[in-house]
């Protein structure tokens, strides 16, 4: 006989159906062909002090990210802590955009302008940080 599932396993179960179905949703309110594919990337690296770690990191995904990927055509976002090499950053955050258009646009906005000048008034002061973006090579778009 087999025996119920616990109810910590229902409830995840519906949460994952919920996170799917929100991510569908998502999508659908995009253009289907940027919701498919993401052909821009940004990449921010950056340094923090010790003492500042914690609240950079907090603040990078409660608030930060969350605001970037508010912009129409921001397609994703990871963070990555150095694991190998002599690089001075520490931390390197990974967007993608739907286009190259997009990407140059979100330059040229009064949002990305803005979230350049919340990071200097919160991390101004103790970290460096350096951009680089990347337009898709292979496979064809």
């Amino acid at each position: 006989m087999m025996r119920p599932l616990p109810r910590a396993t229902v409830r995840a179960g519906f949460f994952l159906q919920y996170m799917f179905r929100l991510r569908l949703y998502l999508l659908m309110r995009m253009n289907f062909k940027e919701a498919a594919m993401a052909v821009c990337a940004f990449a921010v690296r950056a340094t923090i002090t010790p003492e500042r770690e914690e609240a950079f990191n907090r603040w990078y995904h409660e608030e930060h990210i969350p605001q970037v990927l508010r912009y129409n055509g921001a397609i994703s976002a990871r963070r990555y802590k150095v694991i190998l090499g002599d690089d001075k950053y520490q931390y390197m955050a990974f967007y993608e955009f739907a286009s190259e258009e997009v990407f140059e646009a979100f330059q040229a906005s009064d949002h990305f302008r803005e979230l350049i000048a919340e990071y200097d008034e919160h991390f101004g002061e103790t970290s460096e940080r350096t951009r680089s973006a990347y337009v898709q090579v292979w496979p064809p778009v």
